[in-house]
């Protein structure tokens, strides 16, 4: 067993990076979200709704993995319980009989929108917590983080320009959201 010299040790080095912050506090925003959409979907069925959605409606069970940075089977047993609760629809890919797409259902999309004004009323919260000049910051530098972990994930998982462009192209959320904001 370790003493507890040694467990104040590491202790000490855990408080003093930035990186278990940064995951804390991503972790508290997924569990605040959860919260405020008071859903018995979870925030990871809840992101692939959004990422399906923002990119059309259709993508087939590897590119949402590859988008979402999972596993396959992992995003198999996502989109079973998507399925099940008739978020999605699976489809035979037209071309090909052995491939399939995952699509979004009416029932999925209505979900995602009667969602949206939730989530910009908690965004509009955590934005009057700040004032401007902190809100730019903030803004800047999560950008330059995004920039260099989008570099890093790239490099790591050797991923396509096809596949990078599908993961973390930018795409027309914030006019979506605006749409159906209250």
């Amino acid at each position: 067993m370790p003493s507890s010299a040694e467990i104040e040790k590491v202790n000490s080095q855990i408080r003093s990076m930035q990186f278990p912050r940064i995951i804390v506090f991503a972790d508290v925003v997924n569990r605040y979200t959860q919260k405020i959409l008071k859903t018995k979907v979870s925030w990871l069925q809840a992101s692939a709704l959004i990422f399906l959605v923002t990119r059309g409606g259709t993508l087939t069970p590897g590119q949402l993995a590859r988008i979402m940075l999972r596993s396959n089977y992992s995003i198999t047993k996502l989109i079973d319980g998507l399925e099940k609760d008739r978020l999605v629809k699976r489809y035979p890919d037209g071309k090909d009989r052995r491939s399939i797409k995952v699509k979004v259902t009416t029932e999925g999309l209505n979900y995602v929108i009667s969602s949206l004004g939730s989530v910009v009323e908690a965004e509009d919260d955590l934005k009057s917590w700040l004032n401007d000049e902190e809100r730019e910051n903030l803004a800047a530098n999560i950008r330059k983080l995004r920039d260099k972990l989008i570099e890093k994930i790239t490099e790591r998982y050797g991923l396509s320009i096809e596949d990078k462009q599908t993961i973390f192209e930018k795409t027309p959320v914030q006019a979506t959201v605006k749409r159906y904001k209250k």
